[in-house]
């Protein structure tokens, strides 16, 4: 935070956050099948599905990183004895972007790795690329403004508030089929 005093009836306050967070978390499990014809398909893939069973490949680090930081300018100025004005300005902006191994399945490829073992030919693999999966921005502008006034008996506020938010979101799943064929010349 930075306050500036420009004259005894005039000040700026601004203040500023960022933060920065990496963290990673464990595995996906698929606790109850599709309905059929899909739960056959799913079971083949995954092995035996349910409660109780901690059988699980992931050959995907999963994670999450996130930035945020926010801006905010607030104007405080008495206009006279009896007027006063204010004037907030904020931005945030969030980004979030996460990688997750959604197949939960024996193969898939990874950057610097290359491709993991296909034993039981798994006909899908998830292909983990140096742009995250999921990713969402998230962005907030308001700019507030109020006059009081405080005189003869009288206590009036009028004010005008903007506010704009973007959200932005992407998903890319990237899956190659026919994973086992990969590897053969």
């Amino acid at each position: 935070k930075l306050l500036l005093d420009f004259s005894d009836t005039v000040n700026l306050l601004l203040s500023g956050s960022y933060n920065k967070s990496y963290s990673t978390f464990g595995n996906n499990f698929v606790i109850t099948p599709n309905s059929p014809p899909l739960s056959d398909f799913q079971r083949a893939v995954f092995g035996p599905i349910g409660w109780g069973v901690d059988v699980a490949n992931q050959d995907t680090v999963s994670y999450s990183k996130n930035k945020l930081y926010s801006l905010v300018g607030e104007l405080n100025a008495d206009l006279t004895d009896e007027l006063h004005l204010v004037s907030i300005t904020g931005y945030r902006n969030s980004n979030n972007r996460v990688e997750i191994d959604v197949d939960t399945g024996p193969v898939g490829i990874n950057p610097g790795r290359g491709f993991s073992p296909n034993p039981l030919g798994y006909p899908i693999q998830y292909v983990a690329t140096e742009d995250e999966h999921q990713v969402e921005i998230y962005k907030y502008f308001s700019q507030e403004v109020r006059l009081a006034y405080s005189g003869n008996g009288l206590d009036i506020v009028a004010g005008a508030y903007y506010q704009n938010y973007n959200e932005t979101r992407q998903l890319l799943l990237p899956f190659i089929f026919d994973g086992a064929f990969v590897l053969q010349d």
